[in-house]
């Protein structure tokens, strides 16, 4: 049973650019300290976004699964992929946040 959090919500989705990492394992560490009171409330989904994904070239280390160079959705626009991640390639996000297995992960 989930109890409800004091302002009544029952759920918490994050949906991308979670901690800003920027390739810096200790800067995860820190941002799942900060949100650790929170996020044990309630279930807590999160999606990946450019901070944790982007990959300018290459993206042999790349845990989404999408074939050719990566996840990358239609909807973004041609601009959107860079290497905001600095090399990331979703894999300190997929590792440390497991999601239903009826989708594509944290890879929405």
């Amino acid at each position: 049973m989930v109890k409800e959090a004091k302002n009544g919500s029952s759920f918490l989705f994050h949906n991308g650019d979670l901690g800003y990492g920027l390739g810096y394992l200790h800067v995860w560490e820190q941002w799942q300290n900060l949100i650790e009171p929170f996020v044990t409330l309630m279930p807590h989904m999160v999606g990946v976004g450019n901070h944790e994904y982007d990959h300018a070239f290459g993206g042999k280390n790349d845990p989404s699964g999408a074939p050719g160079n990566g996840f990358h959705p239609w909807w973004a626009g041609p601009n959107e992929y860079g290497n905001d991640s600095y090399g990331e390639c979703g894999v300190p996000t997929n590792m440390r946040f497991h999601m239903p297995d009826n989708g594509n992960s944290v890879f929405w």
